[in-house]
């Protein structure tokens, strides 16, 4: 048998086969070069669909943040009689307030316990987030994070001056003066306050609009970061109202913790 398979290549012409052994080559050659191409496209493909899935993730944690964050813009109205008692301490602390018929400030400012749920609840989702952030947003979030931060820290002072004193008080005079004090706040620091958020929904708009899988860089948590008056952090903060008013805007808070002790307001 084997004999017979030989007389017959032996048999053909020349150019037969060269043709026979051409097309085995072309054809083991085809399926060698097919199956590492499949194997290439079909990683390649993968790669995209995970990115595509990334970026999608991205861009609904960066608009869930615009949401939030936006929504603390949302202003509201006070007319001069609702708000005069507390126009009265701001002015006694030298803050330049003008006589107005109403005063607008972000709605947020209105209800410290919700100012403070709102605050932590936002703190919390970039927390879980973080790892989507990209250089520039992270800045930003970072920024703004430590400067609301202030305004929880105004909360711990009132409540920590409430308790300092023996004389027991009505709860509902304490959460009533401590909302005129977040309103006094927003008063003092609404043009401030707004500055803040509008960066950062300046940052995550143009981040939204041209999204990538860029990631932010190892992040600095340094005490030196966080604390050093040469920083970029601190840098960003030290000319905000709410840094360069912090020693008055204190010394309005113990006024509104001696009204919450003698129930006046």
């Amino acid at each position: 048998m084997l004999e017979k398979i030989i007389f017959f290549f032996n048999s053909i012409p020349p150019y037969i086969g060269e043709g026979i052994i051409a097309l085995v080559i072309t054809i083991f050659g085809g399926l060698i070069v097919g199956y590492f191409t499949s194997k290439y496209f079909a990683r390649a493909s993968e790669i995209i669909r995970v990115e595509g899935l990334l970026l999608e993730k991205k861009i609904t944690i960066y608009k869930a943040i615009y949401s939030r964050v936006e929504a603390l813009n949302q202003l509201t109205s006070l007319n001069y009689t609702e708000v005069a008692p507390i126009l009265k301490i701001i002015k006694e602390k030298g803050f330049p307030i003008s006589e107005e018929r109403n005063y607008q400030l972000p709605e947020i400012f209105l209800n410290s316990g919700k100012f403070c749920k709102t605050v932590l609840e936002l703190d919390e989702y970039i927390a879980e987030n973080r790892l989507f952030f990209d250089e520039a947003v992270f800045q930003q979030l970072l920024i703004f994070q430590n400067y609301i931060i202030v305004y929880n820290r105004f909360h711990v002072i009132y409540t920590e001056g409430i308790q300092i004193g023996t004389t027991e008080v009505d709860n509902k005079i304490v959460n009533k003066v401590e909302n005129g004090m977040f309103i006094a706040l927003g008063i003092i620091l609404s043009d401030d306050f707004l500055k803040q958020t509008t960066d950062l929904l300046s940052s995550l708009r143009y981040s939204i609009n041209n999204i990538s899988l860029k990631r932010r860089k190892v992040p600095n948590y340094s005490y030196e970061y966080f604390n050093d008056e040469n920083s970029f952090l601190m840098q960003r903060l030290k000319d905000t109202a709410i840094i360069k008013e912090r020693e008055k805007i204190t010394m309005m808070i113990s006024d509104f913790c001696a009204l919450a002790v003698i129930g006046n307001m």
